[in-house]
């Protein structure tokens, strides 16, 4: 497919305009999407009301999509539920970043949601998780908006995610999309460990000013690691000076 990709999940007819994802279309970097895991992974064909929304893929477990893209901001519009039952979704995009948070559609009722996401290694993923998961497809298109550039710490950046689905270790930038609307995305650079000095020293800021564009903003949390004795921040002398340095 080229942009807009648009895929219909589930083992009916794909939709005119459309192609088909079965819960067997595991990722393959020829083929450029799908599954990273195929495990558990259940299609639903219900015939109705359409081609698009009469079929889904569900699992008991969280899944992954992934979709070969270059870097930059992309709309992702999301469509979930079922004609003859509920859902309940939860969908994260890269490292665990939340884009919409407990979506429910009742039986014949379906939600389609589009949101914002920034790509900064190649490749879009998106997780779909909570209690009852159900998607119908998804689209992709590029996108030309604002986006939001984090500079921080651990109690910033992406966290992996945890065993358990229903409890989450995480910084403020993975929850921050979900309070954006169509159009602003955020590129999480923030990492574990760093302070206000180290993320310049290791090149973390200059790889934002590569991509950073006119419009855009840059959020910058750091003191956490700076108060460590060792660190080599002072708050009066390099401490300022690198945050003169950021804006």
């Amino acid at each position: 497919p080229t942009l807009p990709y648009r895929f219909d999940f589930g083992s009916g007819a794909a939709a005119p305009l459309y192609t088909k994802v079965l819960p067997t279309t595991a990722y393959s970097a020829a083929r450029g999407y799908g599954f990273a895991s195929t495990a558990n992974l259940v299609a639903v064909n219900r015939g109705a009301p359409d081609a698009y929304h009469g079929d889904f893929i569900t699992s008991s477990k969280p899944f992954t999509f992934n979709t070969n893209l270059p870097n930059g901001d992309y709309n992702v519009t999301v469509s979930l539920g079922d004609n003859s039952g509920s859902s309940a979704t939860t969908v994260k995009a890269e490292f665990g970043r939340l884009m919409l948070n407990k979506v429910i559609t009742t039986a014949g009722h379906f939600v389609t949601k589009t949101f914002t996401v920034n790509v900064a290694d190649g490749q879009l993923n998106l997780q779909f998780t909570w209690t009852n998961p159900k998607v119908d497809g998804i689209e992709i298109a590029k996108a030309s908006g604002i986006t939001i550039f984090l500079a921080g710490d651990s109690t910033v950046c992406d966290q992996p995610p945890m065993s358990d689905p229903y409890v989450s270790y995480a910084g403020w930038g993975q929850a921050l999309p979900l309070y954006l609307k169509q159009g602003v995305a955020v590129a999480n650079y923030a990492a574990g460990g760093r302070t206000s000095i180290s993320f310049i020293h290791q090149g973390k800021l200059n790889d934002i000013l590569k991509v950073i564009k006119p419009n855009d903003f840059l959020f910058i949390q750091f003191g956490h690691n700076d108060e460590h004795a060792g660190s080599g921040s002072s708050p009066f002398t390099t401490y300022k000076a690198a945050l003169q340095q950021y804006i």
